[in-house]
């Protein structure tokens, strides 16, 4: 059984100007929403009886994020964090953690030699159960 991305649903973005390290000006671009997990719509009665399922690594590329032009001066981070889940009781419960970790943010290529970049965050979830994630991505770059 997997767990599969359903839905990615992005809030507002959050823009505003920085001052880097080096006094240089950045504008900061701030992308947030959530992101919905469950099983494959034809796995969903197995999925229940499945001992245990191993964690699952998943990604996306994020919401009205990009392109990004290369550049020394910029950065991306990302947080991920479990809004909410569905634990399954009775019989079928399964022990075990439930969450999300291992979130990585990684400035992807547009792959037609624009050098053009795109985030696309990766992050870890455990449980097995669907669950909504919480993400925020962060970028800054030069003020053009």
């Amino acid at each position: 059984m997997t767990l599969v991305i359903l839905d990615v649903v992005g809030d507002p973005v959050l823009e505003f100007r920085a001052i880097g390290a080096g006094g240089e000006p950045l504008t900061a671009h701030v992308f947030s929403g959530q992101c919905r997990i469950g099983d494959r719509p034809d796995e969903k009665f197995m999925a229940k009886l499945s001992a245990g399922r191993r964690p699952e690594r998943l990604g996306f590329y994020v919401p009205d994020a990009g392109p990004f032009r290369p550049n020394y001066l910029l950065s991306a981070w990302a947080e991920a964090s479990l809004a909410m889940t569905e634990v399954s009781a009775g019989d079928y419960s399964k022990p075990g953690p439930y969450g999300v970790d291992g979130v990585d943010l990684q400035l992807v290529d547009d792959g037609k030699g624009s050098g053009s970049q795109w985030p696309y965050l990766w992050f870890t979830v455990h449980g097995g159960e669907p669950m909504v994630i919480r993400y925020r991505v962060t970028v800054t770059q030069p003020v053009d």
